[in-house]
């Protein structure tokens, strides 16, 4: 990010209104910020509101060169995964005129549920997540005002970082709390599928590989648990909305969903 750009906790005013953003107050704003771009959008990620032209999902060749897992076998764990599950939502099966742009939502959605918390998904909910932390003139989730929501809700260590890296992913998942992350794309294993099949991709089975482009957006998903040892994970579990179901993700796959490590765009918890 350019130095003149506001903090992510400025970013959202009290009305959740970005047009005091330095930068986004017109197209010219936007292309002056060149490849950051799209991680703005992915700030106000819109999920599964894209308009791609085939919900098939076709791992392209150059998507399948980052999910080689290089770790040797010395670094394997056979331990099982750290972190805390957390239920599946498809937010395609919301009864809502928006729930494609609602992958924010339903991800704030599952971490509350994990945590015991009481957040349904009927319209009236959606209505009243949508009032806490969706900017309708960005046309996305706000992960600023997705922190401070959380924080009201009693999860007070919920911090809201556009330069996440692994380590502190790990240290999140670690603590025992899961992570919303904002990505460009998703990609990796089908594990679990909500009621045994997505909504969006009726063609997916566990087992079967998956990747999406969110075109012109960002998307939300969050981050569960991970393999490995906590200075050199392996592998990353993510409940993905858009799916409606869970991807097991190599490093590299997660790294390139995020743009690279030191670049993650999350809701971490800071002791």
């Amino acid at each position: 990010m350019k130095a003149t750009q506001q903090s992510p906790q400025q970013a959202i005013s009290a009305d959740r209104s970005v047009a005091d953003i330095q930068g986004l107050s017109g197209v010219q704003g936007l292309m002056d910020w060149g490849s950051n771009l799209e991680r703005i959008q992915a700030l106000f990620g819109q999920g599964g509101g894209d308009s791609a032209q085939s919900t098939r999902s076709e791992v392209p060749a150059s998507a399948t060169n980052t999910a080689v897992d290089v770790s040797t076998k010395e670094e394997k764990s056979t331990a099982a995964p750290r972190g805390l599950d957390a239920p599946m939502l498809d937010q395609n099966e919301f009864d809502h005129w928006n729930r494609g742009a609602f992958c924010g939502l339903a991800t704030m959605a599952m971490m509350l549920q994990a945590n015991g918390k009481n957040a349904g998904t009927a319209p009236a909910d959606l209505e009243q997540y949508a009032g806490a932390i969706y900017n309708k003139s960005a046309g996305g989730t706000s992960g600023a005002a997705m922190a401070g929501y959380l924080r009201e809700q009693g999860l007070e260590n919920s911090s809201f970082t556009t330069k996440g890296t692994t380590s502190r992913l790990v240290s999140s998942l670690q603590a025992g709390q899961t992570v919303p992350f904002g990505v460009l794309h998703s990609a990796g294993e089908v594990t679990r599928l909500k009621g045994g099949q997505s909504a969006r991709y009726r063609h997916l089975k566990v087992g079967d590989r998956h990747y999406h482009q969110f075109q012109g957006s960002g998307h939300w998903l969050l981050v569960t648990r991970f393999e490995g040892k906590p200075d050199k994970p392996t592998a990353f579990y993510v409940n993905d909305p858009d799916l409606g179901g869970e991807l097991k993700c190599t490093l590299a796959e997660l790294e390139a969903m995020a743009d690279g490590d030191g670049n993650y765009w999350m809701v971490e918890q800071r002791q």
